[in-house]
């Protein structure tokens, strides 16, 4: 398989698993450029991992509730997002502050999120349980910052995926079930969003989950229950490169490593109780530092 179009195409090569740990539910892989590691989480194992290339050690942190994602802030510690709160967490020591506390109903918690340009966290609400009857459109994607949050979209079922152009003009999102891509105007000093469109529709078996932009603002869409990410032009909609993850269950994805070219993927456990491991994979194209809260 090769990516399609473009002067860097390259071969593509399989995905390499990077330790034994198995997760229940792997998600929110976001790089320390500084630190040089990769933090993650297990959102039904209640804890946070860090992955350390240079040693290839994995080392963990216990939460106290289930943690849907997790950003770095300015001053090298991790701000996570646990079910109804938002937690500082010193990554060295394990020391914990609640930040910010979100007055939701019972049987909701955090799922994905991400920082923009200025510092502001975007982080979505979802049913823990699916089954439960509430659980359609009972969804909220906020927008925190200063100890606020605010709800800026509602009526979403598995708020998920949330990138940024490379320009800062324009954020995409995800709401699992409805099986596309939304893109908004977005306004980085205010950080208003508007004109809301449907920039890419998944045609391809999976639902997408979590999601990551490259620099040439592509965006990599993990496919939950579609064995890999898949790589789409927001401008057309097309499909560019299917990487294939030897787990069902794919859950998000992002960029990392030394040059910026590492795309690390996370997993979760299956009904069987294959899969919710952590991969990299050599991307060919380069990705962005992740913005830190502030």
């Amino acid at each position: 398989m090769e990516r399609t179009g473009g002067k860097n195409k390259v071969e593509a090569r399989e995905v390499k698993r990077i330790g034994e740990e198995q997760l229940w539910l792997g998600e929110g892989p976001v790089w320390d450029s500084v630190g040089k590691v990769l933090y993650y989480v297990d959102i039904e194992g209640k804890k946070i991992g860090c992955y350390n290339p240079r040693t290839e050690a994995h080392t963990f942190l216990k939460t106290e509730k289930m943690p849907g994602c997790i950003v770095p802030d300015e001053d090298g510690n991790l701000i996570a997002a646990e079910e109804n709160i938002l937690v500082c967490v010193n990554p060295s020591t394990g020391e914990r502050e609640i930040i910010a506390a979100l007055d939701i109903p019972e049987g909701l918690r955090f799922n994905d999120g991400k920082c923009d340009c200025k510092g502001r966290m975007w982080v979505g609400t979802m049913a823990i349980d699916q089954s439960a009857p509430y659980a359609k459109g009972c969804g909220s994607l906020y927008c925190c910052k200063e100890g606020k949050t605010a709800a800026v979209l509602s009526g979403m079922s598995i708020p998920n995926g949330i990138a940024f152009s490379p320009d800062n003009r324009t954020m995409y999102h995800i709401d699992t079930p409805t099986r596309q891509i939304d893109s908004y105007d977005f306004d980085p000093e205010t950080g208003r969003i508007s004109n809301k469109k449907t920039a890419v529709r998944i045609d391809r078996d999976g639902n997408p989950d979590g999601m990551a932009i490259d620099c040439e603002g592509m965006l990599w869409v993990a496919l939950w229950g579609g064995y890999g990410v898949a790589r789409y032009n927001p401008q057309n909609g097309r499909l560019l490169e299917l990487v294939p993850v030897p787990d069902r269950n794919v859950s998000c994805c992002t960029f990392g490593g030394e040059n910026g070219d590492v795309l690390y993927i996370t997993t979760a456990m299956d009904e069987d109780g294959n899969g919710g491991y952590l991969y990299e994979w050599k991307a060919g194209v380069k990705g962005p530092a992740p913005y830190r809260f502030r």
